[in-house]
């Protein structure tokens, strides 16, 4: 018998405002954020072959049809408790969707 058998299913609920407000933000955003690789050439010291070796990576977003990298960013202006999001692509992953809360300012 399956573990889900007798089990009683819920109705999905309404998103709440925050919820469908969080959604908008990464719906309208997603587009703009690339995932950029900087490359370096190479040759290997064994078979003198050339190759391209990725020398850093990171996420950056579309501004006025140029690409910014951002490695950090800065909580400048939100006070500690402020809700804050992080779009981006962590390891080349498809656009993801970070929230958090800032703890703390640097002293």
């Amino acid at each position: 018998m399956p573990a889900y058998a007798g089990a009683v299913l819920a109705p999905p609920r309404k998103l709440m405002a925050d919820e469908l407000a969080t959604v908008k933000l990464f719906n309208d955003n997603t587009a703009s954020v690339v995932y950029i690789t900087n490359l370096a050439t190479r040759k290997d010291a064994f078979t003198l072959d050339v190759m391209q070796v990725p020398q850093g990576t990171g996420s950056g977003f579309i501004w006025e049809r140029r690409a910014t990298w951002s490695p950090t960013s800065t909580s400048s202006g939100a006070p500690p408790t402020s809700e804050v999001f992080a779009i981006g692509n962590p390891f080349g992953l498809d656009h993801t969707l970070t929230t958090g809360v800032i703890s703390g300012l640097p002293a």
